[in-house]
């Protein structure tokens, strides 16, 4: 795992903080305990929670018990209830998943008060390369198109790249691709396009592209490239990344080096509607 971070995220934590009563329908009452009711947005643009197979949230402070609760995610937002000591300095630890590996980590301390609502602002930042779609979630009309970007985060001297987006081309077409250089020639390198293909009926865009010389590798986040998608059919429907070496050997982030990164792709969610003429 890359010990670089690059801060690309940030939680928003609301905190409604109330004294516990035996009337209150979350937890038992408790001796100077309180129950907080914490609602998780992400509040940065290219990042969405329902990309997550999971979003874990850790407490821990001076004398209480570790609490640690999975948070349910509803697209850009992750909800859930415990409940916590008050005048306690806790920490919060918020860690995002896919399948089994953390992606996505950020802490913050907060100290609980009876009877209030506060904000607590948690940092994320990417724990490995990762590959993104950005906006993740959007809600657009039959007919409407959007420009969905295709980017590089946390990557460390990065000389290839190669991905497939896979989508669903009974509910959308493509009907642009533009690639964005600024980041692959941040270091000084031209830019070898192997492939950056659209197939309107298998519902796939393909890009491998190459940095020359290799020596001329990036390291941090950027852009690749833009897919314009068309809506043609109302549904709720997924993009996906899938960078699978062992699949296919031109997919997958490789270094100066030529070796094959540790690296996740995580997509994006389109509510398609009918448009209003309909």
């Amino acid at each position: 795992m890359l010990t670089r971070k690059f801060s690309l995220l940030h939680f928003i934590l609301l905190l409604l903080v109330l004294s516990c009563s035996t009337e209150s329908p979350l937890t038992p009452a408790l001796k100077d305990h309180s129950v907080i009711a914490t609602s998780i947005k992400l509040e940065q643009k290219g990042y969405a929670a329902s990309a997550l197979d999971s979003l874990i949230l850790v407490v821990t402070g001076d004398g209480i018990d570790r609490i640690k609760q999975a948070l349910i995610i509803e697209g850009t937002k992750a909800q859930a209830h415990l409940q916590v000591p008050t005048d306690v300095k806790l920490k919060m630890e918020v860690t995002g998943y896919q399948d089994t590996t953390a992606v996505l980590y950020g802490s913050k301390e907060f100290i609980g008060k009876k009877d209030s609502t506060a904000q607590v602002q948690i940092k994320l930042d990417f724990l490995v390369p990762t590959l993104i779609l950005s906006p993740p979630d959007t809600v657009l009309q039959i007919g409407d198109r959007i420009h969905l970007h295709l980017a590089a985060r946390n990557v460390d001297n990065m000389s290839t790249f190669g991905a497939e987006v896979h989508f669903d081309p009974t509910k959308l077409q493509v009907v642009e691709l533009d690639r964005e250089d600024t980041f692959l020639r941040s270091n000084h390198g031209s830019i070898m396009q192997l492939e950056f293909t659209k197939d309107n009926s298998a519902g796939t865009v393909k890009a491998v592209l190459g940095i020359f010389p290799a020596s001329s590798a990036v390291s941090g986040s950027g852009n690749i490239g833009v897919i314009v998608f068309e809506a043609i059919a109302p549904d709720t429907t997924d993009i996906s990344i899938r960078i699978d070496n062992q699949s296919h050997s031109d997919l997958g982030l490789f270094d100066k080096h030529a070796n094959l990164m540790y690296s996740v792709g995580l997509g994006s969610r389109l509510f398609i509607q009918q448009s209003a003429a309909h």
